[in-house]
């Protein structure tokens, strides 16, 4: 099947003169991040792959996965996918596509290492506006909290396009994929409290979270740090409602030989021999949100028809312009750090 290639007007200069501070092995011509690949499946569909060589390095150099570990990671090493490439993979997404509710689809890979998640029209023109400075960031910072996107792609079936991007679990490193709480934190408190579902296995918010964490300072403090940096990022980019998405992990631990740790007597009148320590999992999600006139129209019209003209209140709300979203953030993610805002 025929496959086309062509690249979109260049970008700024600063854009170029941030890909030439890289280090040479990371260095890319402009023109790779501008590349959309056009592949025809069949009459009438149609795949599309942003920026192969940008996301092709961006795994194999920043995030240490051949394209053979990729393709075996998304569909599994049963399914005999090794050393292909990756058009089995697109069929299986093409499926899903065609038999997504809606048009749309979410599914995990068998290892639940990545997910395939559809994103809307919008997100898909930030990202692909941000590659640039995504790439650039995550080559120089490794320990960044922003996702780990894979890759980008669209699939066109009888005219109609869907985008959708393979990004990496937050939770891949717990234990089976999976933790016992979820928190979604953005760092403001209105309407930031989920109720009784989050007990039956729902996500809790900002308002839920009432213990600190226990995290050592100098981890704590080098976390907020690389948020600050990403975060930068996602501010000059004109983005905002990005969370913070934590995992907590109850690990039982036996209490002998532990220095300090008070434990409670049971009902028999002896020391429980193990605890619960929590081990966390992070990162940033749903970052591709542009402060743009919906999200405007959406805090306007809750300040009218729901009468929050205080300013605490205001300030409070989840939309709000991308520069007061990164300051709220970082202190609201800061105070369950247990790191003081700067002054």
């Amino acid at each position: 099947s025929p496959t086309t290639s062509h690249s979109r007007p260049g970008r700024s200069t600063s854009d170029e003169r941030a890909a030439r501070e890289l280090p040479a092995d990371g260095q890319l011509p402009m023109a790779a991040f501008e590349e959309e690949t056009r592949t025809e499946l069949a009459l009438d569909v149609f795949f599309k792959d942003l920026a192969p060589r940008a996301f092709a390095k961006l795994r194999a150099t920043v995030f240490g996965l051949s394209d053979d570990q990729y393709i075996e990671g998304l569909m599994g090493e049963a399914s005999g996918l090794r050393g292909l490439s990756t058009r089995a993979v697109v069929d299986q997404m093409v499926l899903s596509f065609s038999e997504g509710k809606g048009g749309g689809f979410f599914f995990w890979s068998i290892d639940r290492r990545f997910m395939v998640k559809t994103l809307e029209p919008g997100e898909y023109l930030k990202l692909r506006a941000l590659l640039p400075q995504y790439y650039r960031h995550m080559w120089t910072r490794r320990k960044s909290l922003l996702p780990r996107f894979y890759g980008a792609y669209s699939i066109t079936i009888q005219n109609h396009e869907k985008h959708f991007v393979v990004m990496e679990s937050v939770f891949r490193d717990a234990p089976k994929g999976k933790v016992h709480q979820v928190y979604d934190l953005k760092g403001s408190w209105i309407d930031r409290h989920a109720g009784i579902k989050a007990a039956h296995g729902g996500t809790y918010k900002d308002m839920d979270l009432h213990t600190p964490l226990k995290l050592e300072p100098s981890v704590a403090e080098a976390l907020l740090e690389e948020l600050r940096h990403d975060t930068r990022l996602l501010m000059n980019a004109n983005l905002m409602d990005y969370s913070l998405l934590l995992g907590m992990h109850n690990q039982p631990v036996a209490t002998h030989g532990l220095p300090g740790l008070k434990v409670a007597e049971t009902s028999a009148g002896s020391v429980a021999s193990e605890v619960d320590v929590p081990g966390y999992f992070m990162g940033l999600i749903d970052v591709l949100q542009a402060w743009n006139l919906s999200k405007r129209s959406e805090r306007y019209a809750k300040i009218l028809f729901k009468g929050r003209f205080a300013k605490e209140v205001k300030d409070g709300m989840s939309a709000v312009e991308p520069n007061l979203y990164r300051r709220r953030f970082l202190a609201g993610i800061g105070y369950q750090l247990g790191v003081p805002s700067p002054s």
